[in-house]
């Protein structure tokens, strides 16, 4: 009986195994007949032709387009050129220099025993 049954599983094994490989194998022929088409189109392909058709195709002209007109979308001015548009400073005042005990002193990086804040 179990000499029957291994019989079986191998004969199950086999066929499976057998399926499998004709599977990849027409999938190999499916492929290469597909790759030598391709290589009978490359065969046909002619590269200066082609350049110029492309050439025609995406042409844009001899002349340059017009010019886009400057817009500050911080101010909402059109059409001044950049030179002409105001500048506005975004920086924050800088603060007062009066030396109130209550505010504390900012120092500098160069200072001698430097902080960041030091309080008098």
């Amino acid at each position: 009986f179990l000499e029957k049954q291994d019989c079986e599983r191998i004969h199950t094994m086999r066929n499976a195994m057998w399926v499998h490989a004709n599977q990849l194998s027409q999938g190999c022929v499916t492929s290469d007949e597909m790759y030598e088409e391709i290589r009978k189109v490359l065969e046909q392909c002619n590269i200066q032709r082609d350049l110029e058709f492309f050439i025609d195709l995406k042409r844009t002209g001899d002349t340059p387009p017009a010019p886009i007109p400057y817009e500050n979308y911080y101010t909402g001015q059109r059409g001044l050129p950049p030179s002409r548009v105001p500048v506005t400073s975004r920086r924050v005042p800088l603060p007062s220099s009066d030396n109130s005990a209550s505010q504390p002193q900012y120092a500098t990086v160069g200072e001698n025993n430097y902080s960041f804040i030091r309080h008098h």
